[in-house]
């Protein structure tokens, strides 16, 4: 495209649309994700709660949830830091609570991500 063209708004609708069906699949899977991650504590298996911990840092600064990624990162941190360590209990309950409310309201969620459902 010419610098001096304007952009084809029929495209950019499309490019949205999509960008939007992605964002909207990714917090439909987070009560999920936070069902994995309250099963890899029960099994005190802290390789997987820090595995899926980092794709949920990863994945809220590309879906842009920016108190997501902070949620995970802090997890992430307290893993990492053995000071820290004695506050992950209240870091994990902090991210499990966000992703499975995350179809209510996701804090810091783009408009339109949330449940069209009403909650109950």
């Amino acid at each position: 495209m010419a610098l001096d063209q304007p952009p084809d708004i029929g495209k950019l609708a499309a490019r949205l649309a999509r960008d939007n069906a992605k964002v909207e699949k990714f917090a439909d899977s987070l009560p999920s994700r936070a069902a994995q991650i309250a099963e890899a504590i029960r099994r005190e298996d802290w390789m997987e709660v820090r595995r899926l911990s980092e794709y949920l840092v990863r994945s809220g600064q590309t879906y842009g949830l920016p108190e997501l990624h902070r949620c995970a990162q802090a997890v992430c941190d307290d893993m990492n830091e053995p000071a820290r360590r004695a506050g992950i209990g209240a870091s994990l309950q902090r991210l499990l609570s966000m992703c499975r409310q995350s179809r209510r309201s996701a804090p810091g969620a783009p408009h339109g991500v949330t449940n069209s459902a009403k909650a109950t």
